[in-house]
């Protein structure tokens, strides 16, 4: 084979082989393709099968209400009630799957900030009948930037159904309108505390919505009660806000730090609910830098219930986690955790 043969045979055999990559990439891509439709194509008959599914035991349903083979209607239009039931199916899919941003917020609460937001029971509201909720949040106060207010509302957490918003009825006297308050459940009853009331001083007073079976909830001033057990005022917390307020048994709750008058506090105070008595507690170990505007929890370890009562051998915690301190403009990153048991501070981060 001469030279001019020999180069003719190397480039129909180069141009044979790119034709035969182009082609098998056209293939693969094709594949590819039709593997995609594919498995489209089967998830849209499971997403079917299912819907049969649940037509073909609602029809049996309505086959065998009566318990007999007597009870089968021979007019009964099966293809029918397949079709209506297919969609019903579809329709309780797509409500499950639907993003809690898309649910409905009827009566919904004017935009607002430092607030205070706790779950309830609802079956301490007796009056609110939702079988379909177990807890609800409850929104009282706030800042709307402008002023302050003294609205409570109540969400049903229900699912799938729509959140709704509802303004709470209430008897009694409510608390004045306020803002950077601080509140806690304490078994059937809120315990609200302190916070601003969009002038130039901030509160003291400790107010509770008491919940009873059959009736509104009820506010009333936890304070009044024992007002006889105040030999001097430093034996309750001075007015303050931005503070925090945990609940530690069904009565009592644990109050810590605060803006005081514009001074940043570190006390940490026990309240009585039913009382009204306030005690300052003393604690030992390192005390946690004064502050406000920070979070307050109680957490158990691995080896505690919610059940076992205080006072025994279970280790409870009081954590507090960052805030501002003095100055204002120093912002704090740590967490302090005082054992409920012990009363000892220690820093954990």
């Amino acid at each position: 084979m001469g030279l001019d043969q020999r180069k003719y045979a190397y480039d129909t055999d180069s141009g044979g082989r790119q034709g035969f990559l182009a082609n098998q990439s056209t293939a693969d891509s094709q594949q590819d393709n039709n593997k995609k439709e594919h498995d489209e194509e089967e998830e849209e008959e499971r997403g079917e099968d299912e819907d049969d599914n649940y037509a073909d035991e609602t029809a049996d349903g309505y086959d065998d209400e009566d318990g007999s083979a007597a009870g089968y209607d021979s007019s009964f239009d099966r293809r029918s009630c397949n079709d209506k039931h297919r969609s019903a199916a579809r329709e309780k899919r797509n409500a499950c799957k639907a993003p809690l941003e898309a649910l409905a917020t009827q009566c919904a609460p004017r935009a607002r900030a430092a607030h205070i937001c706790v779950v309830v029971p609802m079956s301490l509201l007796s009056t609110e009948a939702n079988p379909r909720a177990k807890s609800a949040l409850l929104l009282h106060g706030g800042w709307d930037g402008d002023s302050v207010m003294a609205d409570t509302m109540l969400l049903p957490l229900t699912h799938p159904a729509p959140l709704c918003w509802r303004p709470l009825d209430t008897a009694g006297t409510p608390p004045c309108a306020r803002a950077l308050h601080a509140a806690c459940v304490l078994n059937d009853r809120l315990l609200l505390h302190g916070g601003w009331d969009g002038g130039a001083a901030a509160l003291d007073d400790a107010v509770l919505l008491n919940f009873e079976a059959g009736t509104v909830p009820r506010w009333s001033i936890a304070s009044s009660t024992a007002a006889a057990t105040f030999r001097a005022e430093t034996e309750r917390p001075r007015a303050r806000h931005s503070h925090t307020l945990v609940g530690v048994s069904e009565s009592e709750a644990l109050l810590f730090g605060g803006d005081v008058s514009g001074n940043i506090s570190n006390e940490l105070w026990a309240i009585d609910a039913p009382s009204g008595a306030w005690r300052m507690v003393a604690t030992s170990g390192a005390l946690p830098a004064p502050r406000a505007g920070h979070s307050a929890c109680v957490v158990l370890d691995a080896h505690a219930t919610r059940s076992t009562p205080r006072g025994g051998n279970e280790r409870r915690y009081l954590v507090v986690c960052c805030g501002r301190t003095i100055g204002r403009e120093e912002l704090l990153s740590d967490v302090q955790l005082l054992n409920l048991k012990t009363m000892c501070w220690w820093v954990h981060a």
